[in-house]
């Protein structure tokens, strides 16, 4: 309720706590403040700031000078990442001291960012014994591997010569070319990386 008989501060702020969508570790991308506001003009406005990852170093965002919807972007075209962030808001009045801006309601709009997995596919021929296993035993363990919960290891070259070792799941085998019940054939073994790298705050 506003009141007409006590007169308005010039400015005030308020300070959000800080927010990270209940999940810390995890990196959100920001990317727009979205702010309905009443009662503003050039004189009677609103400004935001904010702050990110626990560090109280206050950022500017922009100002609410209008009535009704204002959008503000936030990290340009490609958001900002952050763990945690907080806002505040800035309320300024004009000459008239019984009149004050505002806000109806704000939507802070981000998205979860989890870092993006590798996967492979390997081509498993079973044409021939290969360092004294037939080709049934090669057969029993692509099928154990297939059907195993536990995650694994591959150990390939990159393009510039070094060897790499994930650790991996199998998502997939597709049997591409068979020849009945001889085991023998050609298959397609997908995999899917398992580690997460540790987000790196933007300095």
């Amino acid at each position: 309720m506003q009141s007409p008989t006590v007169d308005y501060q010039p400015s005030g702020f308020l300070d959000t706590f800080w927010f990270d969508a209940g999940w810390q570790e995890l990196p959100k991308l920001a990317l727009s403040l979205e702010i309905f506001a009443e009662n503003v003009d050039n004189d009677n406005y609103m400004e935001f700031w904010i702050a990110w990852d626990e560090d109280d170093t206050w950022e500017p965002l922009g100002a609410v000078t209008s009535n009704g919807r204002t959008s503000i972007n936030i990290g340009g075209t490609e958001g900002r990442l952050f763990l945690s962030c907080k806002l505040r808001i800035t309320m300024h009045r004009g000459n008239d001291v019984f009149r004050t801006p505002v806000m109806r309601n704000g939507i802070f709009t981000f998205t979860r960012q989890p870092r993006k997995l590798w996967g492979w596919q390997a081509t498993i021929r079973l044409s021939e014994e290969y360092h004294g296993r037939t080709v049934r035993d090669m057969y029993d363990e692509l099928v154990a591997i297939s059907e195993s919960q536990s995650a694994g290891t591959l150990n390939f070259e990159d393009d510039s010569g070094i060897i790499r070792e994930v650790r991996v799941l199998v998502s997939q085998v597709n049997s591409s070319i068979g020849t009945g019940t001889e085991s023998r054939g050609q298959f397609v073994l997908s995999l899917i990386e398992t580690d997460q790298q540790p987000y790196e705050r933007t300095t």
